[in-house]
Order: structure tokens, then C-alpha cells, then sequence
């Protein structure tokens, strides 16, 4: 629908990117006989404006903006339809800024055009730009932009691979290697970290389509920025669920593929694991970690110095992955969901949210994790301020020294003598399903199993992930 302006009419300008050469290219090339000369002024002068917070430029008239280009209200909305109608521009209107329309600021969404190749696909576009221009023009503009292709029967390829070269280390840091015999003995270590192997992608599409993503931002650029990010950063699948919606403009549903390292490197959580690995330490810090917890607390037996240990060096999901194999079971969907959804509600730090799945999984028996159970835990722990996995020890101790004391209730009342309350058997036989602690733990194949065979699992899988 078709709007007239007003010159003091306020408006602020929505964008993800900056315009580049190939970008002016194609906008000069195959959008300007289009839309014509005043439509690309427009387009163009919009993205001067600076954008701040949100992407959002400060707020101006458009008085300002028709000084600047030289225009008319007429010639100004013409322009603004011609963008519109091409994709190159959103607009909106805020109704909550004004009761009346004219004195309701405008919002301007950008867009970029499209490469050559999707222009030169789209129907309508190319139909225009080659009714505009003419057979012969078209086929010229067409033709410029065929990419070179090597011969493969005149040449033979002789160019250094990418993992001959550079070494991605822990630190994030590239590192060239000039001396060839350094290069042939950190090669298989780079092969290694640069395989996605342990990355399910289909697990990565599951949860996105989960999460409502529109399937025509599923493409291959997208698979190449994630896989990417998972062997520069060590990102599972879960954490670049959170990155691609964090990416994702809400208010066209596209994924902005630049915007992903850039979320990234800001962002502490997903940082920081690029220079921790998939468990965050390597095995040599975690002897580190185990002699620090000991002079820490002396008290403390290795089995519980053991579990401290490993709920510091390794990240929740991995966590939960590495409990479950040392059940011999396996994570299902619905663990690493409910997980994830507890880590943005609670302020609970990593080594406590692991012993917390430890604490479910194998002291209390449980099979696998329930979000009630993962909320009513991890709220009564933050509300009791317990702050370390050694605070919570204690306090798991003194409470099963309390229930001690308590096998039942006593009733003083008026009459003499004492009575005790009277448990209807479905209120136990509910603590008991809910409490396995007295039962022996058991693997998914029924094999009894106990604490200290846990724990070595656990210890063993972390190691295979960190041989040196």
C-alpha cells in the first residue's frame, strides 16, 4: 500500500550490513535500469545513516533527508515504492509513537541486493533488466559474469592445502609453520581438529527447524559458516542453535551468516570454548585442578575430589553426553533441551549444573533427566546460596543427616501419650519412585554398577577426548 510522507515526519533507518563494491556492482548494473536513477539515490543514502544499539540508526525527518537528495515528496515516494517493490526496502510505520499517521515515525528495514547469480535467476528481475536493456546488452552483462573455469585437461593443480599450512591451535590463534619438518609433525594433529565428525549436522537442522526457522535459510552457505564455527570454536550443535537464532533478523526471518562470529566472539560462553576445547581443559590441567581441590579441601575424600574435578573441565552438554555413555545409555533430545533450558534461568555456575545432572543421574539413580526435576533441584540449591560443589556436598550431607532424625512424626496433643502419624503406603511407594538413593544403580543393560565405576567411565572418556 501506497503512503505519502510528510517533510517533518520522523524515521529511523534498520540495517545488518554494509554496502561493498560487488554489492554497487550489481546495484549499478542490474538494479539501476529498473528502479531508476532517484530510487538508487535513495537506497544508497539511506545507508549512510549510522546504526547503533539494535541495529538502529537515530531518529531524523524527512525534511533532512529531501535537502540531502534534492527531491520532492512526489519524486521521494516514487523512489520509496520503486525500492520496495524489488525488495530493497521494508517499511513500516509505528503506530505506537503517534495516535495520528503523519507524525508517526517511519521505520526503514535495508536489505542487500542479490549477488548476480540469484538476480540472474530470479524471473521477474532478470525478465525487467532484459526488457530495460535490450538482447544484447543483457547477454554482455550475462556474460561478464561467467566465472573462469580451469581446464582441467591443460592443468594440473599444484596449491598448498589449507591444513599444510596453518595450525589451529587451542588459543585461537593462527600460527604459520615455516619449517617443513614442524609441518609434517603437526599435520594429522590439524586433520584431527578440523574434521566435523563429532558434529551432527542433521542433529543441528532438527533443532532449528524445531525452533520454526524458515527451511529456505537452510543453504549450503549457512552448513559451511556453522561447520566453520564448530572447528574454529569447538561449538556443539546446541550452541549454534542459540548463535543461528541470535543471528536471525526477526523481522524478515533471514539469517545474517556475518553476524555469526561476530556473536561469537562477543558473547563469553561461546568464546571461551574454542580455547577450552569440547571439555574446556586438557588432561594435564585437570591433574592441576585435582591437586589445587585436594589442598583446597583435605577433607574431602578422591572420589568426591575426582567428580569436582571433572564438573570444572568439561562444559554442561558435554557433561551430560559423557554420564549417559558411562551409563552406557545415550543424551536424548529432550535432556540436552531441558538443560539448555535451565542454564538461561539459573545462575548456577557450570561445575555446579554438572554435578547437579551427576547428582540426578548417578547418587540419585535416575534413569534420565526430567525437567521437573532439574528445576525443583537447581532452584532449592540457588536459594540456598550454595555457590561451589563443595557447599553443595555439605549440604546434601547434613540434609540426609536431618531426614535421619526424622523416620516419622510425633503428635503431642491433649490426650496422654503419644502417637505416630500414619503414612498411607501410596506416599511412600511415591518417595520411592522418585528417590532411587537406596537402589543399586543400574546401566541400561540391567548391570549393577556402582559410584566408582561411574566415575572412572567418566574419567576414561574424558581422557580419549583429550589424548596428548
Amino acid at each position: 500500500m501506497s503512503h505519502i510522507m510528510q517533510a517533518n515526519q520522523p524515521f529511523v533507518v534498520n540495517r545488518h550490513h554494509n554496502l561493498t563494491v560487488q554489492d554497487l556492482e550489481v546495484l549499478t548494473q542490474a538494479y539501476l535500469p529498473i528502479i531508476g536513477a532517484q530510487a538508487q539515490a535513495l537506497y544508497v543514502t539511506l545507508f549512510q545513516f549510522q546504526t547503533g544499539l539494535n541495529h538502529l540508526s537515530d531518529s531524523f525527518i524527512h525534511a533532512q533527508l529531501l535537502a540531502q537528495l534534492n527531491m520532492g515528496l512526489d519524486q521521494f515516494d516514487q523512489a520509496r515504492i520503486r525500492l520496495e517493490g524489488i525488495g530493497l526496502i521494508q517499511t513500516y510505520r509505528d503506530k505506537s509513537s503517534q495516535g495520528s499517521y503523519q507524525k508517526q515515525t517511519i521505520l526503514y528495514v535495508l536489505h542487500e541486493p542479490l549477488s548476480w547469480y540469484d538476480f540472474f535467476n530470479h524471473p521477474l528481475y532478470s525478465a525487467l533488466l532484459y526488457k530495460q536493456i535490450g538482447q544484447i546488452a543483457y547477454d554482455n552483462l550475462v556474460q561478464a559474469q561467467v566465472e573462469y573455469r580451469v581446464n582441467d585437461e591443460l592443468f594440473t593443480e599444484i596449491t598448498t592445502a589449507f591444513d599444510q599450512v596453518y595450525h589451529l591451535n587451542l588459543s585461537q590463534t593462527w600460527h604459520h609453520q615455516e619449517n617443513s619438518s614442524q609441518l609434517a609433525a603437526k599435520e594429522a594433529e590439524t586433520n584431527t581438529i578440523l574434521s566435523s565428525a563429532n558434529f551432527d549436522y542433521a542433529k543441528y537442522l532438527k533443532y532449528m527447524m524445531a525452533e520454526g526457522i524458515d527451511h529456505s535459510e537452510l543453504t549450503g552457505d549457512l552448513k559451511a559458516q556453522v561447520l566453520g564455527l564448530h572447528q574454529l570454536y569447538a561449538l556443539n550443535e546446541i550452541d549454534l542453535v542459540r548463535v543461528t537464532n541470535l543471528a536471525t533478523n526477526h523481522l524478515n526471518g533471514r539469517v545474517q551468516l556475518d553476524r555469526m562470529k561476530e556473536i561469537v566472539e562477543r558473547r563469553p560462553e561461546f568464546r571461551n570454548k574454542g580455547a577450552q576445547g569440547s571439555t574446556v581443559q586438557s588432561q594435564k590441567s585437570l591433574q592441576k585442578i585435582k591437586q589445587k581441590l585436594h589442598q583446597e579441601y583435605p577433607k574431602l575424600n578422591d572420589k568426591d575430589i575426582n567428580i569436582m574435578a571433572l564438573c570444572q573441565v568439561m562444559s554442561v552438554q558435554d557433561f551430560l553426553i559423557k554420564s549417559k555413555e558411562a551409563k552406557k545409555g545415550f543424551a536424548t533430545d529432550q535432556e540436552h533441551f531441558f538443560v539448555k533450558d535451565l542454564q538461561e534461568k539459573t545462575n548456577l555456575p557450570t561445575d555446579s549444573l554438572n554435578f547437579l545432572i551427576y547428582y540426578l543421574l548417578i547418587i540419585s539413580k535416575r534413569p534420565n533427566l526430567y525437567k521437573s526435576d532439574l528445576q525443583r533441584v537447581a532452584n532449592e540449591w540457588q536459594q540456598k546460596g550454595l555457590k561451589d560443589i563443595s557447599d553443595i556436598l555439605a549440604y546434601i550431607g547434613q540434609t540426609k543427616k536431618d531426614q535421619s532424625k526424622l523416620p516419622y512424626q510425633v503428635y503431642q496433643g491433649n490426650k496422654t501419650g503419644s502417637y505416630r502419624e500414619v503414612r498411607p503406603s501410596w506416599m511412600d511407594q511415591g518417595q520411592d519412585a522418585g528417590n532411587n538413593e537406596g537402589q543399586p544403580l543400574k546401566d541400561h543393560t540391567g548391570q549393577e554398577v556402582d559410584e566408582e565405576t561411574i566415575q572412572a567411565r567418566l574419567d576414561r572418556l574424558y581422557k580419549e577426548d583429550h589424548q596428548e
